[in-house]
């Protein structure tokens, strides 16, 4: 055979392997690119459903804090029935991942709680407290950021424990020669935020034993 031809079928050769292989190499680059984009798609959705069932759960949790606000026996510091009304709504939103429910007077002291070892402690320099005395926010609810718990002087182990703040003004309606309203405390809702998480995730990833989210607020 000619030698020609000899390097005709080598070149042959080569063109057809090198075609086979940048085939082989496109249509695995090809489906990984489309098997990313399903994963996206899916962590994305799985995320817009975490937002959405976390804020409906404080959304829930800001109608029922924002209820007992109104009532009189908070508002004129009824304190016997104050504490039935704070353990009453206690029980009642414990499946909402609530930790504690507490009742601040003016000066930011807790004066009645779920928590027997809160009472007496005060919040007065706290965001949520400054925030509630401004007479503009009557009626809106303050969440806080993720705050980080500690456990005593111990840090929490195997992870830290994550809560939010919610937190509602009290304001009592005085007549004199016009209706205006006195500023008399702030009721509070503690919530687990840690738990409510894995519930949300447990909920919408059933197949996975091992999942990480991240929540950020808006700094």
């Amino acid at each position: 055979m000619p030698i020609k031809s000899n390097y005709i079928i080598i070149a042959s050769t080569v063109l057809i392997v090198a075609v086979v292989v940048y085939s082989a190499f496109y249509l695995h680059q090809t489906n990984k690119e489309e098997a990313l984009a399903q994963f996206q798609e899916h962590k994305l959705l799985t995320a817009k459903m975490e937002a959405v069932k976390i804020e409906v759960s404080l959304d829930n949790l800001s109608q029922e804090i924002q209820a007992i606000s109104s009532l009189a026996s908070l508002q004129y510091r009824d304190i016997r029935e104050m504490q039935k009304i704070v353990n009453s709504l206690f029980k009642q939103i414990k499946t909402e991942y609530a930790k504690s429910v507490s009742v601040y007077d003016e000066e930011g002291a807790i004066i009645s709680s779920t928590d027997q070892f809160a009472v007496g402690r005060n919040y007065k320099t706290s965001d949520f407290f400054i925030w509630a005395k401004k007479k503009e926010n009557k009626g809106n609810v303050f969440i806080s950021s993720p705050n980080r718990i500690r456990n005593g002087d111990q840090e929490p182990y195997p992870y830290p424990f994550f809560r939010i703040l919610l937190a509602a003004p009290l304001y009592q309606e005085v007549w004199k020669s016009s209706l205006r309203d006195k500023f008399v405390g702030v009721v509070t809702v503690s919530v687990d935020l840690q738990e409510l998480l894995g519930n949300v995730l447990q909920s919408v990833n059933t197949n996975s034993k091992h999942i990480n989210s991240w929540v950020m607020d808006k700094d």
